[in-house]
């Protein structure tokens, strides 16, 4: 959620971070998660774009680069990763050069790795996260309400 929060602190400035993977996010004392390095970001209301794209494992495939939709995708990769101890489409958390080409690749054919979908009671966690990776949601605000209706949901379950 720290992450979300901060995206939509930044998306409402008009700033697309761009840059979001794990050495970029920092945790707390507390155990909260900042955003960091802003180096690529882009805010086009300061005529300040970016070119750049973050590595193959967070970047979407639709090419748009200084865009929120790039930080969403990044988002549910991280939220992917924290959930299931191991990257889309991999068996664990250690890459090699050639799976950042294939998960890409499943990226760019649409293929996304439904493996939270099987984990009881997250059912609909997972649908959240690939409707974020497809680019279904239209802002930062849409996904953590869809967030928070999953977990009530994930309670209600489990009591």
């Amino acid at each position: 959620m720290d992450i979300a929060e901060g995206l939509r602190y930044l998306h409402s400035k008009g700033v697309a971070w761009n840059d979001g993977h794990f050495c970029n996010m920092l945790l707390t004392e507390d155990l909260r998660i900042v955003l960091c390095d802003f180096g690529i970001s882009s805010c086009p209301a300061l005529n300040i774009p970016t070119s750049v794209l973050p590595g193959d494992l967070w970047r979407s495939p639709r090419p748009e680069p200084g865009t929120p939709r790039q930080d969403v995708f990044a988002l549910a990769t991280a939220a992917f990763v924290l959930l299931m101890g191991r990257w889309p489409h991999l068996k664990s958390f250690e890459v090699k050069l050639d799976d950042i080409e294939m998960v890409y690749g499943r990226h760019l054919r649409g293929e996304w790795d439904r493996g939270l979908l099987a984990v009881p009671g997250c059912r609909t966690l997972g649908e959240v996260l690939l409707r974020c990776w497809r680019g279904d949601y239209v802002g930062i605000d849409s996904i953590l309400a869809a967030v928070v209706e999953a977990c009530e949901l994930c309670k209600r379950r489990l009591a």
